[in-house]
């Protein structure tokens, strides 16, 4: 067969990258890698959730850990703790500098005694702090708006 002629189609619109994640979870560890909104952690088993890796993505997260308070900003790496027995109460996720400007986060926690918390987006506080709640899952997603 012959190819068809005329111009060749258009690409599809640029989609937004994947955005991988993953929880680190009482009494399971390291869970597998979830994406785009999908569920990290657990809910209706009162599991804390300790840390939480991000990847795929131009991303930098940080977490409030119970008696550690906001770790450090970091990317493609485990933030909060593991291991220690501590609860993660929040995060807090933004685009990384060499991200498109029209690249948004957009993330919500579980929380315990709470459910799900409202979307909030770049950089803004996902979860509880001061209140000795623990973060029990995550869900996160990228969108494009200019």
């Amino acid at each position: 067969a012959s190819p068809p002629c005329g111009p060749a189609p258009s690409p599809p619109a640029a989609a937004p990258p994947l955005v991988w994640y993953q929880a680190h979870v009482q009494s399971i560890g390291d869970q597998a890698a979830v994406f785009d909104g999908a569920t990290a952690g657990t809910t209706g088993k009162s599991l804390r959730m300790e840390g939480v890796r991000i990847y795929g993505a131009p991303i930098e997260y940080r977490v409030h850990s119970q008696d550690v308070g906001w770790g450090p900003w970091v990317q493609d790496a485990w933030a909060g703790t593991k291991g220690r027995g501590l609860r993660a109460e929040a995060v807090q996720i933004r685009t990384g500098h060499q991200a498109d400007k029209n690249l948004h986060v957009e993330y919500r926690a579980h929380i315990q005694n709470v459910g799900w918390g409202p979307w909030v987006a770049d950089g803004a506080v996902a979860g509880t702090t001061g209140r000795s709640l623990r973060m029990e899952a995550l869900q996160v997603r990228l969108v494009y708006r200019a």
